[in-house]
């Protein structure tokens, strides 16, 4: 937590403001939310909710402390293969509340590129497009794709009147397909993700991409 401090802090100084990012999708394949251990079940997950929900938001207040975002917090729920769509709409709306209290607004990742590409991501990809019916207009939906881009899917989301970014992954040509799309269709910016551990051991991978591919977001990097 201190390196954390330590690094929002720097951001800050540079006027970047950081979003921290937790994930609380259920998945006993991708097992997003197993950082909530021991408070997590992979199988009887609706067991001791109530207590989930608590430490999940004790540990939003702790990165909010720890980050002073001024603007967003992103909580995952990609790849939900678990709940329901009435229950998956549910957790998202929890965590809102949580995120509102601290005066910022919700990321989610919306999984709905994926609808079609295969059969164990057709599930997540439904509940999510879906779910863009019962959601709060206030979250920030994030496309994401690696290989395809989904210039309907950005028009879609955009003309429901949310916010909706595009996380393009890490190819050059991907990103300005991606930025193309977005601009043309109604879309509000970019995610870049690199799906490493932020670490010492990794920082010149990590720079090394945010050089390269920082001019197609359009930033400006030394």
């Amino acid at each position: 937590m201190r390196d954390l401090c330590d690094l929002a802090a720097a951001a800050r100084a540079q006027g970047i403001d950081i979003a921290p990012k937790l994930n609380f999708s259920k998945s006993g394949r991708n097992l997003h939310d197993m950082f909530m251990r021991p408070h997590w079940d992979p199988v009887s997950w609706l067991d001791r909710a109530d207590e989930y929900w608590s430490v999940a938001g004790d540990l939003i207040d702790e990165l909010v402390d720890a980050c002073r975002p001024k603007a967003f917090f992103h909580v995952g729920m990609d790849e939900d293969h678990y709940r329901s769509l009435v229950q998956y709409v549910d957790a998202i709306r929890i965590l809102r509340a949580k995120v509102k209290r601290h005066g910022l607004r919700t990321v989610v990742w919306n999984d709905s590129c994926h609808d079609r590409k295969d059969a164990v991501a057709q599930v997540h990809a439904e509940k999510c497009r879906a779910a863009e019916d019962l959601l709060p207009h206030d979250i920030v939906h994030v496309l994401w794709d690696y290989e395809r881009v989904h210039p309907k899917i950005v028009r879609r989301i955009a003309q429901k009147g949310f916010e909706t970014w595009a996380a393009p992954g890490a190819n050059v040509a991907s990103v300005r397909a991606w930025r193309r799309a977005v601009l043309r269709e109604g879309g509000n910016g970019l995610l870049m993700t690199a799906w490493i551990k932020c670490d010492r051991t990794n920082r010149r991978r990590i720079a090394g991409m945010v050089r390269l591919l920082g001019p197609e977001y359009g930033i400006a990097t030394k």
